[in-house]
């Protein structure tokens, strides 16, 4: 099963996450989008290093021990559940172009060069599979922050044309309620009554969305400034690879 059942899922407000799951267990926060989540199955066919599988596992391992408390709008759950198969397809088919491009190679280097390098099969190895699997398993150890009390500020950011609104997107609202739930959320964690107990607690954003949060004239991408002067304010962390988000998550 690669969707997430709604049934019996419980929708938590910033305030009941706070005080009934951040409070037994004040640990640090990776709050995600949800191509972040996705980038997890697709990792390979987007031009990402191999030591990004290492970071998904790091990650995945501090969830799991609640090391890390995974957060993410409930938004999040429609929009796994609308995508993750064709995700899952485009990798599969991938791996069958890839495999065929790899046999072609092959077999003309072999015959130019007089080689016998060898050939294998890509597809059909299963991994597809393994990596949703990963997903899965943060996703199962998700809070899911309702989206009523960010609703009227998102509005308000995409009206304002403000970052990561303001691109006439079909995404434009989605976005703008996912960056105004971490902005709710890292206030009122920042509020915390007993929060000279746990200071400095680590929270990071994590979106691969660099359409619409990146500043794409710097290389590497980065935030775009204005969403960066926001986080920073509001004491969190933005990232754009796996990589960054294990570095920050272990500091």
């Amino acid at each position: 099963m690669r969707t997430i059942s709604e049934t019996g899922l419980v929708k938590y407000s910033i305030t009941d996450f706070i005080d009934n799951v951040f409070a037994a267990n004040p640990a640090k926060i990776l709050c995600w989008d949800t191509c972040g989540l996705l980038d997890i199955v697709r990792f390979v066919f987007r031009q990402e290093p191999i030591h990004t599988f290492d970071s998904i596992v790091a990650i995945l391992n501090m969830v799991d021990s609640g090391q890390v408390l995974s957060v993410a709008s409930e938004l999040t759950i429609k929009e796994w559940n609308d995508n993750v198969d064709i995700v899952y397809d485009f990798v599969s088919d991938s791996f069958i172009k890839t495999t065929n491009y790899h046999y072609m190679a092959s077999d003309a280097i072999n015959k130019i060069k007089s080689l016998t390098l060898p050939t294998s099969q890509l597809y059909g190895q299963g991994l597809e599979d393994e990596l949703v699997d990963i997903a899965i398993r943060i996703l199962n150890k998700t809070y899911f922050i309702k989206t009523d009390e960010v609703s009227n500020d998102a509005i308000v950011r995409v009206s304002n044309h403000q970052a990561p609104g303001g691109k006439k997107s079909k995404s434009e609202a989605k976005d703008c309620v996912i960056w105004e739930t971490m902005l709710a959320l890292s206030k009122g964690l920042n509020n915390y009554p007993d929060k000279m107990k746990v200071p400095n607690t680590t929270k990071v954003f994590y979106t691969v969305n660099t359409d619409d949060f990146a500043d794409k004239s710097r290389k590497p991408y980065q935030f775009q400034r204005v969403l960066l002067t926001e986080a920073a304010a509001n004491s969190f962390l933005c990232c754009l690879t796996f990589a960054d988000v294990e570095t920050a998550l272990k500091r």
